[in-house]
């Protein structure tokens, strides 16, 4: 667990569980199976039709255009993975007893926490976690048919997913493991009785 409290306040009645960062050597997620070849796809009929039109003298609104879609190809062949690592350097993630902070380049977000709701995803080396932990807020939020959007979270293309149903609060690969995963033990034992206070009749539900 890293020691970063400074950059967040714990109120009287919170204790922090776990701190940590992502890894930013881990570059691919399981979406990346189908964004880098369609990626590659896009980028390199972009370039065929920006050099075709450049060759054959055409006008420079159509060079525009078609420089256009090559700048976003290249974005998604490569700039998003420069983009991604550069964030995950300078990003922080914080789980108390009452709720999870993200702190991104972008600003800072957390939820307070219901155990019941979170969701954990190993992957398949079993050296990296990922951790949902609730919503971010989006502009289609509540439309289902959006959700779709959800899978450019972590891929350096967050902002499909943030301005679409807004995309998962989530701590993504996680390098400890089992300071992590010990964490969230804890909570199970803690949720209980912070339902007993708030009042809420309802046994806890394994998360894990």
């Amino acid at each position: 667990m890293f020691d970063m409290t400074d950059d967040i306040r714990l109120r009287a009645d919170e204790e922090l569980l776990w701190s940590g960062v992502p890894d930013p050597d881990v570059t691919f997620t399981r979406a990346d199976r189908f964004l880098v070849p369609f990626s590659i796809v896009w980028a390199s009929f972009a370039i065929f039709w920006e050099t075709s039109v450049a060759v054959a003298g055409g006008p420079l609104p159509m060079v525009a255009f078609g420089g256009l879609f090559v700048v976003i190809g290249l974005h998604m062949v490569f700039g998003r993975f420069i983009v991604k690592r550069r964030s995950k350097q300078r990003t922080r993630y914080y789980l108390t007893t009452r709720r999870a902070v993200v702190i991104e380049p972008s600003g800072v977000e957390e939820v307070r926490l219901d155990a019941t709701g979170i969701r954990t995803t190993r992957a398949g080396d079993g050296e990296h976690i990922d951790v949902v932990l609730g919503t971010r807020w989006g502009p289609m939020m509540g439309m289902p048919r959006y959700s779709i959007l959800n899978m450019y979270s972590n891929t350096g293309l967050d902002f499909f997913a943030r301005m679409g149903p807004g995309g998962p609060l989530a701590f993504y690969d996680v390098a400890d493991v089992s300071g992590l995963q010990s964490a969230l033990d804890r909570l199970q034992t803690v949720a209980p009785a912070r339902r007993e206070e708030l009042g809420v009749d309802r046994s806890p539900e394994s998360c894990l």
